[in-house]
C-alpha cells in the first residue's frame, strides 16, 4: 500500500452521501437544510445561447402559480459563472429543481433531503 496504511476516504451509500453533503455545506458556512415556510421550485437553465435551452421557462413559472393549490416562490435562474458556494447554494436551498438534463446534474448531490428533481 502506497499510502502505509492510510486509506483515502471513500463514500458509499445514502448515509455516507449525506455525511459528504453536510461537511461540505459546513466548510461553505451553509444550513444543511433551508427550511422556509413557502416552498421554493428553482429552474436552473443555460444561458440564452446555449444549444439546449429551456426555452419556456418563464412560462413553467406561470404555468405552476394558475395550477398548483399551494403556495410557492418560483426562481429562474443560470448555473453559469456561479462561484462554488453560489452552485451548491443553487441546489440547497429550493424544495424542487427543474432544469435539463445535463453535466449540471452534478450538483444534485447538494439537494436537500426530501427535495425533488423534475
Amino acid at each position: 500500500n502506497a499510502h502505509k496504511g492510510v486509506s483515502p476516504p471513500f463514500f458509499a451509500g445514502k448515509e455516507s452521501a449525506q455525511a459528504a453533503r453536510r461537511a461540505v455545506l459546513k466548510s461553505l458556512d451553509m444550513p444543511y437544510v433551508h427550511d422556509t415556510e413557502v416552498p421554493l421550485i428553482r429552474l436552473i437553465n443555460r444561458p440564452v445561447t446555449a444549444d439546449r435551452v429551456i426555452v419556456n421557462a418563464d412560462d413553467i413559472g406561470i404555468f405552476l402559480a394558475r395550477n398548483l393549490s399551494c403556495k410557492f416562490r418560483f426562481e429562474h435562474v443560470q448555473q453559469q459563472g456561479k462561484s462554488l458556494r453560489e452552485q451548491v447554494s443553487l441546489f440547497a436551498e429550493p424544495d424542487v429543481v427543474v432544469l435539463m438534463h445535463g453535466q449540471v446534474e452534478a450538483n444534485l448531490v447538494w439537494m436537500k433531503p426530501g427535495a425533488l428533481l423534475i
